[in-house]
């Protein structure tokens, strides 16, 4: 069974996102006990910076990143929102991973990617509200899942934790978990 992989952001032991994250991998496991995951924490060992040398080397060499994504069966994305948006530690992972060439190609036939029908499950919170999962803060990486021909499962979005008097239903939140995690072993 390939191995698949966990990014995420998680600001301590406390972190709702990491919260969120064990109860997804929880979920996966207690599905398929032979789950098999590596993860990698951005704020512990983030990627490198884009650079100009990056730039300059980034396609006659293959960056850890992409390789990270290209042998991944399976992709989980975990992060809150920080003003507005993805933190830019995932961010900064993603530019360096997501290469012309490496993961995808424009050929005759239009895009060609390497990571096409991978699963991937993003998972996401805020401590405010936000509109509509259109409008979210984490359309952008959606957005290039669905680019990229990757299977992009719905978003599990908890926001408004940090409003006075949040109290989330955990128990709506675990049952979105479980039928989410069904879903990805299924892809």
């Amino acid at each position: 069974m390939a191995e698949n992989l966990g990014v995420h952001v998680f600001s301590g032991d406390q972190s709702k996102t990491k919260r969120l994250y064990n109860s997804f991998v929880r979920q996966l496991r207690q599905l398929n006990p032979q789950f098999s995951l590596r993860e990698i924490e951005l704020l512990e060992s983030p990627a490198e910076t884009v650079s100009r040398e990056f730039l300059q080397s980034r396609f006659s060499q293959t960056p850890k990143e992409t390789a990270d994504l290209l042998e991944a069966s399976g992709i989980i994305l975990a992060f809150p929102i920080w003003n507005f948006g993805a933190p830019g530690v995932l961010k900064n992972y993603l530019d360096r991973a997501i290469l012309p060439g490496k993961t995808f190609s424009f050929g005759a036939t239009g895009l060609q990617s390497a990571l096409a029908k991978k699963p991937v499950q993003i998972l996401c919170v805020a401590g405010g509200i936000y509109d509509s999962a259109q409008s979210a803060p984490f359309a952008q990486v959606t957005a290039l899942g669905h680019f990229l021909g990757m299977k992009v499962l719905e978003p599990i979005f908890v926001q408004g934790l940090d409003l006075p008097g949040a109290n989330p239903d955990w128990a709506e939140i675990e049952a979105q978990v479980a039928r989410n995690a069904k879903m990805f072993l299924e892809a």
